[in-house]
Order: structure tokens, then sequence, then C-alpha cells
């Protein structure tokens, strides 16, 4: 009789034991990085599946300077603005993670171009005169929602601790850029010579567009710390 107790109460005990474990899985995780994409957070939520996370974030940065394309000298700004949603699959059950989503991609190329005298614009093989252009301006986008893969290791509600390391390597394909190009004419410039430039700038987007096609696939490097809670 004194054994069944002592069975009973020891069963019991264990099962009590799974629950306080269950009981203290974090809820979820955030992680600080900062990589190609810039800076941002992360938020990790588990799954029923104990192997796969949730994860959904945001980064961003701005950069500006100058620099020359297609022989145009432009004073340039880039903005980086994305937001991820990722499933992370830990096949070993330890930091190694297998990672695929999508990102809503805001990134952004701003380019503009001010003639001063004794400069030149070249346009579709066609060269320009400071006096013949008022200004020149160039937006790059890309696609809004862009397919993602990658790998990485941390797993931020990892119950080896609060904090851990965290990386990505991966890759986003945000497709062929999108180029709009605006000139304005000079006072110079005769009309139908302002005719001509603007049928050349349209030809100069599709030169754009193909020098800057490499960039449909963006290289997804970070580097962050976690914290579970």
């Amino acid at each position: 009789m004194k054994l069944s107790v002592l069975l009973t109460i020891s069963i019991l005990a264990a099962n009590s034991s799974s629950v306080i474990a269950s009981d203290t899985t974090p809820w979820f995780g955030l992680t600080a990085k900062v990589g190609t994409l810039g800076g941002g957070l992360d938020l990790t939520i588990p799954t029923f599946v104990e192997e796969i996370n949730l994860r959904a974030g945001i980064a961003g940065a701005y950069f500006d300077g100058s620099g020359t394309v297609s022989d145009i000298d432009y004073d340039a700004s880039l903005r980086l603005l994305s937001g991820t949603l990722l499933g992370d699959y830990h096949p070993f059950n330890n930091g190694f993670r297998l990672s695929g989503g999508m990102v809503i991609n805001g990134n952004e190329v701003t380019l503009e171009g001010q003639p001063s005298a004794g400069t030149s614009f070249t346009f579709n093989n066609t060269t320009y005169t400071a006096a013949s252009i008022g200004s020149v301006d160039a937006e790059v986008d890309f696609n809004a929602v862009a397919p993602y893969l990658g790998i990485g290791y941390g797993n931020a509600i990892g119950t080896d601790g609060n904090f851990h390391f965290a990386f990505d390597l991966g890759v986003m394909y945000q497709g062929s850029p999108n180029v709009s190009l605006t000139a304005t004419c000079g006072a110079a410039l005769p009309a139908a010579q302002c005719a001509s430039l603007q049928a050349d700038v349209r030809a100069e987007e599709t030169d754009l567009e193909a020098e800057l096609d490499d960039f449909k696939f963006y290289p997804v490097v970070s580097f962050g710390v976690s914290y579970h809670f």
C-alpha cells in the first residue's frame, strides 16, 4: 500500500515538473541587429511545432553622397526601409536555423543633378550643355514584396539563457529596378530640342535599369543580440 502511494506521488511530481518546465518556455524574444538592411529590431515567437519559430522585424537606415551613373554626376541618397515576416526552422534543436518568408521592401535611391557652368549631361549618347538643362532627378525603387531565403544562427527564445547571439545570411529577390528619370529643359533650349531631350531621357531610363539590373538579388547579412521574456 505504501509503495503504491509513493509511486503515485512520484508520477504526480514528475507531471508537475513537466508542467512547470513548459511554463518557463519564453513567450517571445527581441533581437537588436545591424546589417545590410540597416539597423533594426526582430520579434520572435514560438509555434506549436517546437523546431519552428515565427519572426517579424523592421530595419532601416539613410545614407547620402555623390556618384556618377551613365556619365552623369549626381547627388545621391539611399533610404533603406524594410519589414520582414519569416519562419525559422531549427532542424537540430539548437541555434542553427533555415529561414524563409518575405520582405516588405521600401528601399529607394534618389538622384539629383544640378548643372553648373561648364558641365554637360549625356542622355542616350546625346550631349546637352548646362544651359540646356534646368535639373535632372531620378528615383530608383524595387518590387514592394521580395521573397527571402537564408540561413542563420541563434534562437531568440532558446531556453539556454536569456541572451543569445544572432546571425543571418541570405538573399532577397527584389526584382529588376524601376527607374523614374526627369529632366527639365533650360531657358536656352528651343522647343524642338526640348522634345528631343525628353525622348533621350526615356531612353536613358532604360539604360539605367539595365546598369542596375544586378541589384535584383539583394544580399542580407546581419548580426545581433537577442533577449527573451
